[in-house]
């Protein structure tokens, strides 16, 4: 989401994700990378998505075509 140069996806990318959704941060470089669960839409489900990725041991996000 945040696309950083190692391409590792972490605490920061929901950070990023979270910026971005709720405080009028940045929009993400690749909307691609911050559509995390793949659905066609960057909103708070990616995010729900990622946390439980990151914490819960959810499924990775969806990579880029």
């Amino acid at each position: 989401v945040n696309y950083d140069a190692n391409d590792v996806c972490n605490l920061l990318d929901q950070t990023y994700l979270i910026a971005y959704l709720f405080q009028g941060g940045p929009a993400p470089k690749c909307m691609l990378e911050a559509d995390v669960n793949g659905n066609g839409t960057v909103n708070v489900v990616d995010n729900t998505y990622l946390v439980a990725y990151l914490f819960q041991g959810g499924p990775a996000p969806v990579t880029c075509p």
